[in-house]
Parts: C-alpha cells; structure tokens; sequence
C-alpha cells in the first residue's frame, strides 16, 4: 500500500493501489483480543499415581508451573507421599509419608522449594493428618489410630516440637483449612453415627471455643481470607463469599476436585477429568483454572491419575 499527500493534505493513491484505513477503536479491539493470558502466581504440587513392578501403585509428589505445564518429581521416594500443602510464602511444602512396605508408622516433612531441601519435622507408629499451616511458620496436625483422628498438635518445624491444644471431644478428620490470620481452624467433624453427614467446624483458636459452620466437607479458605470452597450436603464443590455470604456452584464433587487458591486468592485451580473411580476415591487427570468469578483461564492435562493439589 503506497500514496501521497496533496497539497490540501488530502491523501491520494495511485493507480491501480487500495488504501484500507482501520478506526483507531478497531485497532484496540485487535490489541485486546491479541492479549496474552495473565501470568499466574506460584506453583502448584500434586500428587502423581505411580504403578510399582510388583504390582499396585503408590503416590509421589511433583511441581507443576501452571504457566509453562511443566512438571518435575519432587524424590524417588518407594512410599507413598500424600496431603502436601504450600507454606503462605510458597517457599515450602508440607507433607506426609507412609512407612515403606514392611514397616508401620509415617513421617511428615518439610520440602523447601528454593533450595530443594528435604527436613523431617515428625516420626512416629501413627499416622498424620495435616491440617495447615500458622503464620509463623508452624502447622496443625492430628494423628490417626486405627483409622480414627485422635487429638490435635500444633508443631513448630525449627524445634520439631508438638503442642497438644486441647479441643472438645470431636478431632479435627482430613480437609482443614487454616484462616490467614491464623485465629481460625475450619475443620471436618467426624460424627459417631456413619450415617450422620459430615460437618464443618470452625475452632477458635485462642478461646478454644467452636461453632458450625454447616454440613459439609473439604474446607479450603483463599489465602485473602474472602472466599471459601467446599462440598456441600448435596455433594456440590460451592464457592462463598465470607463478605456477603453469597455462593455459587462450581460443579458436581464426583466432577471437580480438590479446589486451591492461588497466591494472593485471586484465581482457583481445581481437579478435573475422571481418569478412574476407586474403593480410594477419584482419580483425575486434569487441572483447571478459574478465577473467582469463575471465567476459565486454562486447562493443564497431567497425563496421569492424581487425587491432590495445592497452590
């Protein structure tokens, strides 16, 4: 395309040449819809099912950077890895491991991510129900005998020291979630009757008091402290506003999973895409990515069966 200028300032062209001209309001519609997707925060690990050459299979930690869907193994470990969750720095990973074959107990560790440090905090015949992490660099813990909860610690990973917090008669069961301010502990009760549907809990910390929040399970609190996820009675993963109260589904819980904020609460990943059903749960192969007004950002395929996530 080519012209010239006449002397009025009018633009001519020559012969036989076509001047297309776009409004400068269809260049910026160009340039928006040429926009690159938002840079998200963080990394979020999961946990990989890994067939073993004997036979079965068994759960391994791996890092996922939700930008480039790349993924790396965290260790060789033989056992299973489970529950890991990021520190509210996300400098550091939480979680637990089952004595290999042959031996009984587990173990929770400690993986520093910026320097790829393994440090194990607690040892014992028990096994650990993490719950989350303090502020201050501390976390929540139960223990489980003959597959019940029974009481609940607070450990401090620089002394490897546990703290009993007494509580009323009911422990803290799997899928706890800590407030940001860390005077909270919203907590699964686990009710005698099997029949009786699960409940939420929110224990004071300092006072030691509870109240109920309802029925439900997996409480998972953003990191801002606005929102909330859960699976309600009716077995719907719902997103609450804690300022408004207002809630909105997500999906069906046998068709989302494991729902996790971001750094900072803005966005939500979520697991997706059934690979299997089992006498252990769901297995997924998918993660998804929203934000809290539930517009899609993207879709990440693991390749693989996962139960487990945390950003």
């Amino acid at each position: 395309m080519s012209g010239r200028f006449t002397r009025r300032g009018e633009h001519a062209t020559r012969p036989g040449r076509v001047v297309i001209a776009f409004p400068l309001f269809a260049v910026a519609l160009i340039s928006a819809s040429a926009a690159k997707p938002p840079v998200l925060p963080g990394k979020i690990v999961f946990t990989k099912d890994l067939p073993l050459r004997t036979g079965g299979s068994h759960r391994a930690l791996y890092l996922l950077d939700p930008n480039t869907d790349r993924t790396r193994r965290l260790s060789a470990y033989p056992g299973d890895e489970s529950s890991p969750m990021f520190s509210p720095d996300g400098r550091r990973i939480l979680f637990s491991r089952s004595a290999v074959k042959g031996s009984a107990g587990g173990s929770v560790w400690i993986y520093d991510v910026p320097t790829r440090r393994f440090t194990r905090v607690l040892e014992g015949e028990e096994s650990f129900i993490l719950l989350g992490w303090v502020k201050d660099g501390r976390f929540f813990f139960s223990i489980k005998i003959n597959c019940h909860p029974l009481g609940l610690y607070v450990c401090d990973p620089k002394t490897k020291s546990r703290e009993n917090v007494p509580v009323a008669p009911e422990m803290p069961g799997y899928g706890a979630s800590v407030s940001p301010d860390s005077k909270e502990l919203w907590y699964i009760y686990e009710p005698p009757i099997e029949t009786t549907w699960q409940e939420i809990r929110v224990l004071n910390v300092a006072t030691r008091r509870t109240r109920s929040f309802g029925k439900g399970t997996a409480p998972t609190l953003s990191a801002n402290g606005q929102y909330l996820t859960y699976i309600s009675q009716n077995k719907m993963v719902m997103l609450r506003s804690l300022a408004t109260g207002k809630e909105v589904p997500m999906g069906k819980a046998d068709d989302t999973g494991s729902p996790t904020f971001s750094p900072g609460g803005r966005y939500i990943a979520y697991l997706t895409g059934k690979a299997a059903k089992t006498s252990y749960g769901i297995f997924w192969q998918q993660v998804k990515i929203v934000d809290t007004n539930l517009r899609p950002i993207k879709v990440i395929n693991l390749r693989c069966k996962t139960q487990t996530i945390s950003w």
